[in-house]
């Protein structure tokens, strides 16, 4: 065998093991491409889900917002609303006939003047109605002088001191019955 030979088997044995390695490195360059474009598939999937998860958490939260906003507002306008009921409450009795007004002073004192003691009476309003209106019946008292304002009357003596004015009634009115009136008021609130 002379050398040109043995050159040819060389070439042929490089040739070989070239066409070896080409096909591994291919079969390995394939498997690396797919793995990594499997990879890059997966950490797509998963940008896009957690895009897709925190975008959900993000209209969910703002939904959730909105819902309190409007909540809050529709509570604002019915605490509006009992404001302007009390307030209106409280001009209407202010703005009774004087006469009606003297009577309720009237039957406010016979109700809240002790059995025992006496009380002096004043009021924003005729005092001799008053007067005359108790002195039917049996509660000890003494006519106080008349006050300036309007809608007053207090009591005061030894075992009371009362402010029966129509705003402080009509405050205590409002604390005995706005927990009833909200409830309903702000009863699908909740």
């Amino acid at each position: 065998m002379g050398t040109e030979a043995l050159i040819a088997k060389i070439y042929q044995k490089v040739d070989a093991e070239i066409a070896e390695n080409k096909a591994r490195l291919d079969v390995e360059t394939e498997k690396a491409i797919s793995e990594i474009e499997k990879n890059a598939d997966d950490k797509y999937s998963g940008i896009i889900a957690a895009g897709k998860a925190e975008a959900e958490a993000y209209l969910r939260r703002e939904s959730l917002k909105a819902q309190l906003e409007a909540k809050k507002n529709t509570l604002a306008e019915k605490n509006c609303l009992l404001d302007q009921t009390f307030a209106l409450v409280k001009q209407m009795l202010l703005g009774m006939p004087e006469n009606k007004k003297t009577a309720l002073y009237t039957r406010l004192a016979i109700a809240n003047i002790p059995d025992e003691g006496r009380v002096e009476v004043c009021a924003s309003a005729d005092m001799s109605i008053i007067s005359k209106m108790l002195a039917d019946s049996d509660k000890r008292f003494t006519v106080g002088s008349a006050l300036s304002g309007e809608g007053i009357l207090i009591l005061s003596g030894e075992k009371c001191d009362i402010d029966l004015s129509i705003s402080a009634l009509a405050d205590a009115v409002r604390e005995e019955t706005e927990s009833a009136a909200a409830s309903i008021l702000f009863a699908e609130a909740e």
